[in-house]
């Protein structure tokens, strides 16, 4: 698997998308307003691959920038630059995850944020040579009748031909596709990748995840898995890679509480797990750290 230089990535690059739109609200909202045609509220929080899982045996998802509005619209951003059978479906299924994290058991199905979960394409994924295909619920008879249930999909074809689109659209797919600055956005996301070049933290982070996603490209190799099962796989694999990492620093995060004397109530306040605690409460006595409740 060829995997670029860190100071070679781009904006289109899956690793350096995240970041920037995970740490520029700015960059996010302006982005949103160009693909989706209209203001929306400010920002107020960005999280770069965001992991729900509702159900300890249901699949769980991984979104590569999640964040919501003042108004409480919730924004999924996708960069797809591989072509799979799945997008359409893994839209769907994104969104009931989301939907499925924003209400509880009594609530009213009213507290269902609007949704807008964005794919954007290094390639045409319906063939149609749109540069942005936006679905939301009809009926089949009445064409004209939204179903008005809140949920938008949106998949952005990156190589589409803009020449007959506005100017921000675009720049916006010339950016993408070549780098090339052309205007006030463009030169701002321009300024932040180059920024993010000289980020210390995210080369190390990188190289990391560089050396995870050759171990599991190497994995389905062995494994013989190809076609369309091979996306599939690969994603399910950096699902587990990123639990297994969480759930290890959430266990030198309580075990450092523990020796601070910090007690398992409010570790359980605080929101660690009870056996992710029994576990570190074990291996501390082990090592002969007597921690009291």
């Amino acid at each position: 698997m060829n995997q670029k230089k860190y100071e070679a990535l781009s904006i289109a690059d899956n690793f350096m998308f995240c970041k920037i739109f995970s740490t520029h609200l700015d960059l996010s909202r302006e982005m949103v307003e160009i693909l989706l045609k209209r203001k929306i509220s400010k920002l107020q929080s960005a999280t770069a691959e965001k992991s729900i899982k509702i159900l300890a045996d249901a699949k769980g998802i991984r979104l590569d920038v999640y964040f919501e509005d003042e108004a409480g619209s919730a924004y999924d951003l996708e960069m797809q630059v591989v072509k799979d059978a799945f997008p359409a479906k893994r839209s769907r299924y994104y969104q009931d995850m989301i939907d499925l994290e924003h209400i509880e058991t009594g609530d009213s199905y009213d507290a269902l944020p609007p949704s807008y979960i964005i794919f954007l394409c290094d390639f045409d994924y319906f063939e149609r040579k749109l540069p942005i295909y936006t679905f939301q619920n009809q009926c089949d008879e009445v064409p004209s009748l939204l179903l008005n249930d809140a949920s938008v999909k949106v998949f952005v074809n990156l190589q589409a031909d803009t020449r007959d689109y506005d100017e921000n659209l675009k720049n916006l797919f010339q950016y993408f596709r070549t780098g090339i600055v052309s205007d006030s956005f463009t030169k701002k996301l321009d300024t932040a990748v180059e920024k993010a070049k000289l980020h210390n933290e995210w080369r190390v982070e990188y190289m990391n995840w560089r050396a995870h996603e050759m171990d599991i490209e190497r994995k389905i190799t062995q494994a013989g898995i190809d076609g369309e099962a091979r996306g599939e796989a690969r994603g399910e694999a950096r699902g587990e890679v990123k639990g297994e990492t969480r759930e290890r620093e959430n266990l030198l995060q309580i075990a450092d509480r523990l020796k601070q004397g910090v007690n398992t109530s409010t570790l359980l306040q605080e929101g660690y797990k009870q056996e992710s605690i029994d576990l570190c409460l074990k291996l501390l006595s082990l090592t002969t750290t007597k921690v009291s409740d």
